[in-house]
């Protein structure tokens, strides 16, 4: 869907609430929310190229329902000879303990290969070990920097993640102007975790020119996809007595 062609925000109170109420059904959580947070990677694993099921095999075929451990048999070849995306993918099986037992050293061992290759998803999943201190010391300049290469191959997490860096000093010095400058790059994309945090940026005029009517279309968009924040942040616009500005 083309977020650039997204109506705008309701001119009616009566009609915003309405579509807040819908949005509000698509919500992911009702739970709180950091009003800015970093994205994590996907929870499932992508699936296995046929390509490297193909590589992976003694024969000329394999059947596509593949039970778990034969699965993880496969992508372990397939990483081992070289594929990115197995590495990811092999990286994120560690990460999670699906099909093999649960091992943060090797995940970040997988993700490094598959970032050096220039693999954005390895790239964003790499940065987020630092960030958190899984399976090595953590790192905050090394998360931005792998952030930053993801977010230069066009990945929208990622971008998202670098926005967030920049904005908090996360490895990086604090420029609000970058953090908008990111935002804006995954928001273009669709990331609903990115149009809420550029709404916020809106709201507050931090490195973008004040507008609560820029500050809630982006948090429409957001609430739209069913982003929490994004919810929470359009009918706080919508009540009379809030006063425009982030919380502290």
């Amino acid at each position: 869907e083309d977020d650039a062609a997204a109506p705008t925000w309701p001119a009616s109170e009566e009609k915003a609430d309405e579509f807040l109420q819908n949005a509000l059904a698509f919500a992911v959580s009702a739970e709180p929310v950091m009003r800015h947070q970093l994205q994590t990677e996907p929870d499932e694993l992508s699936s296995v190229p046929s390509s490297c099921l193909m590589k992976a095999s003694k024969s000329a075929f394999i059947s596509p329902e593949l039970e778990e451990d034969q699965a993880g048999e496969c992508l372990q070849t397939c990483a081992e000879q070289g594929d990115a995306d197995a590495q990811n993918n092999l990286g994120l099986a560690f990460l999670k303990g699906k099909g093999v037992p649960q091992d943060f050293g090797k995940a970040v061992d997988w993700f490094t290969k598959a970032a050096e290759q220039g693999h954005a998803d390895g790239q964003n999943n790499l940065g987020l070990r630092y960030l958190n201190g899984e399976g090595l010391p953590e790192d905050f300049q090394k998360a931005a920097f792998w952030f930053e290469k993801a977010a230069a191959d066009g990945h929208p997490i990622a971008q998202n993640n670098l926005g967030t860096c920049y904005l908090s000093g996360v490895g990086v010095n604090t420029d609000k102007t970058k953090a908008a400058l990111w935002f804006q790059k995954a928001a273009d994309q669709g990331n609903a975790g990115a149009q809420n945090n550029l709404g916020l940026l809106n709201l507050a005029g931090d490195g973008v020119t004040k507008s609560s009517e820029a500050a809630a279309q982006c948090f429409q968009k957001a609430a739209g996809k069913g982003h929490a924040a994004g919810v929470s942040e359009s009918r706080a616009m919508l009540t009379p007595s809030t006063t425009l500005g982030c919380n502290t």
